[in-house]
């Protein structure tokens, strides 16, 4: 097929598609692997939202070779999974478990034998609950030691093999959803106020201290980030240039616990009065500079952004506006559809920051994906009219000169979505998840082609 002119993405612009341990594998005790904090609170009647387990997942624990042949059919250059922490050390630290290691052994091994990359996130939320019934989870310190530890033991044993490794995924999902919020992610516990910002800066601690255990144990040159979601991302409603300006400042005003920490070292005075001296985190200023260790990459998880305006009345200049109940969504409460948050994201951290090459770590788009005898076929037409828009907003961001070096979608197969459970379908994969069979929807093909023709069809 020849590359089209229009919409064409540069030879070395990579596409792939994203996944998680704990949502996917489904045998979350076999070959001796330890509890996780979420397999802990989903057993709390009423915790899940719709049926399924993680204990079932999507099967794919058993099923590596079947789900790797999928994404070779549809022309996958990258895969980026995760490694659950629990089954590498199921008390969170001391002995490893080989067999644990070994499965993610083999699954890099069978990537490479079908030309996939292999993208490694040490940790996306798989806590492992001996450590929060140890050390009280993210709200301690060591914590972050045994996170590095543990990174460390998967990059010694993996990094002949794979050369890119995220630390952590989204520090806002596994910290400040968690302790002591109304979301109610697991952990799901109370505390005090200056705890849920502990929890926070522990988190970013350990992704520094991953950092360098990584590039430690590295059996060759490797390069390292983090897939980070932000507390939010921030689109201008308009392109005017005060518009714009706007919805910069609030993207960093948004962030200071998450994008500003990580590339400032700081806090920000307005952040500290904000919250009060009594709750904010004790530190030091060698963990900080733990935290802002240089990456080698920058992950953006973006699925929506909220839009700003300039507001010379507001204290801050902007104003932040309020979504009409007729705003587009599809399946996923919260997740409206704003294509310009996969450009003014990355543009937003390169204007602000010095940061290194990005990818789009995750993005995607949950349908009502309705599969019976009388429609064998997964037409998802939303979700490809989804994907199509956001894919023209990368583009346009690359073509500007941002530095997007590769797009990742969420999710590879329909998964355990959290609390959602298994009522929730993000794949390019439809699963069963009474029999487990795979069947690629029409958005599969759709992005196959994309990966083909390398552009925007």
């Amino acid at each position: 097929m020849t590359t089209p002119k229009k919409n064409a993405f540069p030879s070395d612009f990579i596409f792939g598609a994203s996944t998680s341990a704990l949502q996917i594998e489904g045998s979350s005790r076999a070959d001796g692997a330890g509890e996780t904090s979420w397999e802990h609170a989903s057993r709390r009647p009423g915790f899940l939202l719709g049926p399924g387990s993680i204990a079932d997942g999507s099967g794919h624990y058993t099923r590596v070779k079947e789900d790797v042949r999928l994404m070779k059919e549809m022309g996958l250059q990258a895969y980026r999974f995760s490694v659950n922490w629990a089954r590498v050390f199921p008390d969170g630290t001391g002995k490893v478990n080989e067999k644990g290691l070994d499965f993610y052994s083999a699954l890099v091994d069978e990537l490479l034998a079908n030309g996939i990359e292999p993208f490694l996130t040490v940790f996306h939320w798989e806590t492992p609950q001996a450590l929060e019934d140890r050390w009280g989870g993210w709200r301690s310190k060591d914590t972050s030691r045994a996170l590095a530890d543990y990174a460390g033991v998967v990059s010694s044993r993996l990094s002949d093999r794979v050369t890119h490794f995220f630390t952590v995924n989204e520090i806002p999902c596994f910290t400040s959803f968690c302790y002591n919020s109304p979301i109610g992610f697991a952990p799901c516990v109370k505390c005090t106020e200056k705890e849920a910002h502990q929890a926070v800066f522990n988190a970013f601690l350990g992704h520094g201290l991953s950092l360098q255990a990584i590039r430690a144990a590295a059996r060759r040159p490797v390069q390292v980030g983090i897939a980070e979601c932000a507390f939010g991302y921030i689109a201008p409603l308009t392109s005017l240039p005060e518009d714009v300006a706007a919805a910069r400042r609030a993207f960093r005003d948004n962030n200071t616990e998450a994008f500003t920490l990580l590339f400032e070292g700081a806090y920000p005075e307005e952040f500290v009065r904000k919250i009060g001296a009594a709750n904010m985190p004790d530190y030091t200023e060698e963990e900080m500079k733990i935290i802002t260790g240089k990456m080698d990459f920058l992950g953006l998880n973006i699925y929506t952004a909220q839009y700003a305006m300039a507001d010379p009345s507001s204290e801050n200049g902007y104003r932040l506006l309020e979504w009409p109940e007729s705003f587009a969504l599809l399946d996923m409460p919260g997740n409206y559809i704003v294509p310009e948050s996969v450009y003014y994201g990355p543009r937003f951290c390169q204007e602000l920051w010095d940061v290194p090459p990005m990818y789009i770590s995750e993005t995607g788009f949950t349908c009502i994906d309705n599969r019976g005898l009388d429609n064998p076929r997964i037409d998802d037409v939303g979700r490809i009219s989804a994907l199509r828009q956001y894919l023209l907003q990368v583009h346009r961001a690359v073509d500007e000169g941002i530095l997007l070096k590769g797009f990742f979608y969420w999710s590879l197969l329909d998964n355990f979505e959290w609390r959602f459970a298994m009522s929730k379908r993000l794949g390019l994969i439809h699963v069963d998840f009474n029999t487990m069979a795979r069947t690629p929807k029409l958005s599969a093909a759709y992005y196959r082609d994309v990966i083909r023709s390398h552009a925007v069809l």
